[in-house]
C-alpha cells in the first residue's frame, strides 16, 4: 500500500466440532475392529463363522482369509470353508464415516488334515463261507466306529454279503472313511444218499 503501510490477512478456521459450531462436518471417531471366530482349529473340509466384534458402528467390512474360500468378502459375519491343511491368517478392515480401523490375527486358523484310514482283516480274503468268523481292524487314527453292528478288533458271523463302513478318529478329532467289502458265499447243500450192501433199501 502506498505510504508503506502494510495490512496482514488472518485466517481463522472455527471450531466445527467445540460449542455452537455452525459446521456439517463429523466430530465422531473412527471404528475399532475386531472380531472372533466359531472355531480355531478346524479340519479339512470344515467351515467357519467369523463375528464381527468391531466398536464405533462401522457401516462397511473388508475381510481378507489367507487359505479359505471365499478369500475376501464384505459382509459382516461371513461363512468361510477351509479346504487344505495350514495355518492361516485373518484380517478384518473396519469403516464408518469417520475413518477405518484393520485387525489382523497372524497364525488365528490352524486347518488340519483329515487322517487317511485303512484297515486290515481276519481272514485276510473277505469272500468267505457263510458263517466264517470275520475280523476288521481299522488303521490310521487312534479310535474307530464301524457300521452294521461291528466292533473294531472283535470277531463276528459273516452271514450276509455287506459293507462296513469304518469311521477313524485321530487325535486332532479329524475323521477319515473307509469301506470293507465281506462277500458272503451260501454254504453249499449236501445230500446223502445211503445204498445198503445188499440191496434192500
Amino acid at each position: 500500500i502506498a505510504g508503506g503501510q502494510f495490512v496482514q490477512a488472518k485466517s481463522i478456521v472455527a471450531n466445527v466440532c467445540g460449542p455452537g459450531a455452525m459446521s456439517n462436518t463429523s466430530c465422531g471417531s473412527p471404528p475399532v475392529a475386531a472380531f472372533s471366530a466359531s472355531e480355531t482349529s478346524v479340519c479339512v473340509g470344515e467351515t467357519v463363522l467369523f463375528s464381527d466384534l468391531s466398536t464405533g458402528t462401522p457401516t462397511t467390512w473388508l475381510w481378507s482369509f489367507t487359505g479359505g474360500s471365499p478369500s475376501s468378502s464384505t459382509l459382516q459375519n461371513p461363512n468361510v470353508f477351509y479346504g487344505t491343511p495350514g495355518t492361516y491368517d485373518v484380517s478384518l478392515t473396519a469403516t464408518n464415516a469417520n475413518g477405518s480401523d484393520n485387525e489382523t490375527i497372524v497364525g488365528y486358523i490352524i486347518v488340519s488334515a483329515n487322517p487317511i484310514v485303512g484297515f486290515t482283516s481276519n481272514p485276510s480274503d473277505l469272500t468267505v463261507c457263510e458263517n466264517t468268523m470275520v475280523t476288521l481292524n481299522g488303521t490310521g487314527a487312534v479310535s474307530y466306529v464301524w457300521s452294521g453292528g461291528v466292533s473294531n478288533g472283535v470277531p463276528f458271523a459273516a452271514t450276509v454279503s455287506d459293507v462296513y463302513t469304518v469311521f477313524g478318529t485321530d487325535a486332532n478329532g479329524c475323521i477319515g472313511v473307509n469301506n470293507a467289502t465281506v462277500t458272503v458265499n451260501a454254504a453249499p447243500t449236501v445230500t446223502v444218499t445211503r445204498t445198503p450192501s445188499n440191496g434192500i433199501v
